[in-house]
C-alpha cells in the first residue's frame, strides 16, 4: 500500500492547468513524481507516508 496526503495530492492537482498527468514512482518509500501530460517543464514531487 501506498499512501499520500490527500492535501498535497490536491494542491499538486489544482495548480497543473492540464487534463491530464502522469504519475511515477518506483516503490513505497520513493516520491511520487507527477508530471502533466501536455506541458513540459512541470514536475512535482510527493514523499508518501507510512500506515502503521
Amino acid at each position: 500500500i501506498i499512501a499520500f496526503n490527500p492535501r498535497f495530492l490536491s494542491e499538486a492537482v489544482k495548480k497543473v492547468d492540464s487534463e491530464m498527468v502522469e504519475l511515477n514512482f518506483v516503490d513505497s518509500n520513493s516520491p511520487l513524481q507527477m508530471n502533466p501530460v501536455d506541458i513540459q517543464g512541470y514536475t512535482y514531487i510527493i514523499m508518501p507516508i507510512r500506515l502503521i
